[in-house]
């Protein structure tokens, strides 16, 4: 009997501590690792059955700094061969848009990189404090399973991006002894667009850290939820007293804080990309749409054959901040979660002694709301999409009308200069 309670104990503690998160995070630390964006890596091994450590590697650290000045040099080069050059004959019509298209899209992929190396310790922190806070086994080994499967779908869509990347190089490869002869036109070899297609990769794997995150905090203020709720009603039915209670109010509150800590943890290191990525995806889906607009009109830099391109890479670019807006709303609707569940609960069964100490808490939680904010300029969820919506499709609007509008001036025109001459 003796040895099936010890069997029992064994298996509770396996069962406690499988899986832990460095088993969740393995696999997005690896791609955070290899892409340069952030170069942390689980501790011993030993440790995971008590307590998941996490630390820099120095050796990925060099590699990303490497990563990242090689990719800043030459991001800063062709922009800048661009703007000392100006507009040439075969872009003119182009020239800004592409030029600030590109600009904002090198920048969103080197903010990406640099802003979270720059705060690698804190996050390093983070993984920890996430990993010592009480969570439940099944939601953790349901965030390990959504977090593969949402690897999976941004891999997919990231290749299908690509391959229009690579489709566009293709296309560029048949002009290049036709327009681009000078050094003016690098910016717009299919070598460039090739590399462009490439740099999507780091937005992406940004966002696969900062779901992770999210996911994690979630399933932390779900779980303190639930905790929540069995304090409630084991106080209501009087089964035990308020200081026998499994979860006691105090403990709840001091969760509570520990949770919302990590999340202003969170909104500290991934603030700046969220807002760069936010500004850039507002800007470079206006570009694909006019882009698309004017596609029908037969240039080296604009045709039919690249339709699709545009469409495929505002897409991408959309689905980022759509899903960031998705993750806003869960973590704004989960922190609100524990104090709906004592908002709703029946004071007046319950002991005046809990009374008291419940109102407390609902006091320290009443007034403060949790959000994935983008360094306290926007808070992201389903409120931002009616004003992007607006302001992409007013903006698409004035350029159109310029774009048409300078058309017609050009057909306007040409014939009166012709016949003033004559």
């Amino acid at each position: 009997m003796k040895i099936n309670v010890e069997m029992l104990n064994t298996t509770k503690m396996k069962h406690q501590h499988y899986p832990c998160m460095c088993e969740a995070t393995g696999l997005i630390l690896f791609l955070c690792r290899i892409f340069g964006i952030v170069p942390i890596v689980c501790g011993e091994p030993t440790l995971h059955g008590q307590k998941c450590k996490f630390k820099i590697s120095q050796t990925f650290k060099v590699y990303g700094h490497a990563l990242q000045a090689s990719y800043s040099v030459y991001a800063i080069v062709l922009p800048g061969i661009r703007i000392w050059c100006g507009p040439t004959i075969s872009n003119t019509r182009f020239w800004y848009v592409m030029t600030i298209g590109q600009v904002v899209g090198d920048f969103n992929a080197i903010c990406c990189m640099i802003a979270s190396n720059i705060h690698a310790e804190k996050l390093c922190q983070l993984f920890e404090n996430l990993a010592t806070l009480n969570g439940s086994v099944t939601e953790m080994r349901n965030l390990k399973k959504s977090i593969r499967n949402f690897v999976c779908y941004v891999t997919v869509c990231y290749i299908i991006t690509f391959i229009s990347y690579v489709y566009v190089a293709y296309l560029r490869s048949f002009a290049v002894n036709q327009v681009f002869d000078d050094y003016c036109d690098w910016p717009d070899y299919p070598f460039a667009v090739f590399v462009r297609g490439i740099s999507l990769i780091f937005p992406g794997v940004q966002h696969l850290m900062v779901t992770f995150l999210c996911l994690a905090i979630n399933s932390k203020f779900k779980h303190l939820t639930e905790k929540t709720d069995l304090t409630v009603a084991v106080s209501t039915n009087m089964a035990l007293h308020t200081k026998d209670v499994p979860h006691s109010l105090g403990q709840l509150a001091s969760d509570h804080k520990q949770i919302s800590y990590c999340l202003n943890e969170l909104n500290v290191c991934c603030g700046l990309q969220l807002l760069v990525t936010t500004s850039s995806v507002l800007y470079t889906t206006i570009y694909s749409l006019y882009r698309y607009s004017l596609s029908s009109r037969e240039s080296v830099f604009s045709n039919t054959n690249e339709r699709m391109h545009y469409v495929v890479g505002a897409c991408y670019r959309l689905g980022h901040l759509l899903h960031y807006m998705y993750l806003g709303r869960q973590i704004h609707f989960w922190y609100q979660a524990p104090l709906n569940v004592l908002q709703n609960s029946d004071l007046l069964n319950l002991p005046y002694k809990t009374q008291q100490q419940v109102q407390t808490l609902m006091l320290q939680w009443l007034g403060k709301s949790g959000n994935l904010s983008a360094c306290e300029v926007i808070n992201m969820g389903p409120w931002l999409l009616a004003p992007i919506v607006g302001n992409v499709i007013t903006y698409l609007l004035v350029a159109l009308q310029f774009e048409n509008g300078s058309q017609q001036l050009a057909n306007i025109t040409a014939p009166m200069i012709l016949e003033a001459f004559l």
